[in-house]
């Protein structure tokens, strides 16, 4: 799967207003964490849609690392089971690595252990 897949899966809810996935996207960065953001270098956030896969979402940049050699893209989707799944992709789409069933308060710490 590639970051294009990742984005564009699953039927788009049309309920959903601007303002509460908004809200999503930003209780997301909320639970990144400050520290954790500035460690992997986020940049350049965006609010994912909610699908009928997925409840809304945050996509943001990351710089370069160990593990994103070239710098790249995080896609953090909060799930129906109320956990994350954290997706990493290299900046020409490719998936680095995934996670699923992350709660809230290990949000910042898998993304870290991810990104490197």
């Amino acid at each position: 799967m590639n970051l294009q897949d990742t984005i564009n899966q699953g039927t788009v809810d049309r309920e959903a207003t601007i303002e509460e996935l908004r809200g999503i996207a930003h209780i997301i960065k909320d639970q990144i964490g400050i520290n954790t953001a500035m460690c992997i270098g986020f940049k350049n956030p965006k609010a994912l849609p909610c699908t009928d896969l997925r409840r809304g979402g945050l996509m943001f940049g990351i710089i370069a690392n160990p593990n994103v050699r070239t710098g790249g893209t995080v896609v953090v989707e909060l799930m129906p089971s109320d956990t994350y799944k954290v997706s990493v992709f290299q900046k020409n789409g490719e998936l680095v690595d995934s996670n699923d069933d992350i709660y809230c308060d290990a949000l910042g710490d898998s993304i870290l252990r991810i990104t490197g």
